[in-house]
């Protein structure tokens, strides 16, 4: 069980950080209009955010057509961009209210956004470690544990890893960089949380694990190429990635080959000089590196 002023505290500072970005946009999209807009919006509950998602797709392939009219279109593109951010950043206003409505005072959730909610769900019951990853070692784990529950929290929550990582530098003293790998890590996590849920959704049986195929690998991940696991066993960081800090490793629904009556697929893969190729998706990373790497005669070609 959470306690209730740890999900209050984490509810307000999310909100917070919500209405200061609102405010933000805001003032730009009043500064593009030259007047007042808050109420406007308002009034009309962001019900247009989707059709200026849409919008701003449209416009931005017609800049790229019309480039004589591109300082026009670009100021359009502009506004609708900057309502675009504030249709979604009121949507996940919304979302995420009901959700801590739900933690907190156990009203019916309805109709909700599931990856936000199991979002939340993740970051609140992870049992946070800052030792977890050997790889990165930390000045101070007990300031940096500190800062996952409330910073990691609060930011991951809202979707944003880049500027949470930014402020748990500022707030530690710690190193940018290894901030950065290590919440795009956690991030990763909550990807994979989603796979998973999404996999149940249509019913997957197993999963395989696809690597990057190039120098670049590690050896753990090596280790796991092409292997085959049931989606009821699936655990993050042992048997389905990330499986470390910055692990590119990706999964894809596994069908026995009984199954398939699909002439082989290709996947992308790198030679030696680093330039893109495709491989036999039946081929492993053993049989790649030695065709593309150490064979010699294969590397000599132009």
């Amino acid at each position: 069980m959470i306690d209730t002023s740890y999900l209050n505290f984490i509810y307000n500072m999310m909100i917070k950080k919500i209405d200061d970005d609102l405010s933000h946009y805001y003032d730009l999209l009043e500064e593009c209009s030259g007047k007042e807009i808050r109420q406007t919006i308002e009034k009309d509950k962001y019900s247009d955010w989707r059709t200026s998602e849409s919008i701003y797709g449209q416009l931005a392939t017609m800049i790229s057509l019309q480039p004589h009219k591109s300082e026009e279109l670009s100021e359009i593109l502009r506004k609708e961009a900057i309502k675009k951010n504030i249709g979604h950043l009121n949507e996940l206003r919304n979302e995420i209210k009901k959700y801590f409505e739900f933690k907190i005072n156990g009203k019916e959730k309805g109709t909700t956004n599931s990856f936000l909610f199991d979002r939340l769900d993740y970051l609140l019951q992870k049992v946070w470690d800052p030792a977890c990853y050997q790889e990165i070692k930390w000045n101070d784990n007990k300031r940096i544990l500190n800062e996952l529950r409330t910073t990691a929290v609060i930011g991951l929550g809202i979707g944003d890893p880049e500027t949470t990582a930014e402020e748990i530098a500022k707030n530690t003293g710690e190193d940018k960089r290894k901030c950065k790998i290590y919440i795009r890590t956690i991030n990763a996590e909550i990807q994979s949380l989603a796979n998973i849920n999404n996999y149940k959704r249509f019913k997957v049986k197993k999963y395989q694990i696809i690597i990057a195929y190039d120098i670049r690998t590690c050896d753990k991940c090596q280790q796991m190429d092409m292997k085959i696991f049931n989606l009821d066993e699936a655990r993050i960081g042992n048997n389905f990635p990330p499986f470390h800090p910055g692990c590119r490793c990706a999964t894809v629904p596994y069908r026995e080959p009984e199954e398939i009556d699909l002439p082989e697929s290709t996947k992308i893969a790198r030679d030696k000089k680093w330039r893109n190729i495709y491989i036999p998706e039946s081929m492993t990373y053993k049989e790649w590196k030695q065709k593309f790497i150490n064979n010699t005669e294969q590397n000599n070609n132009p």
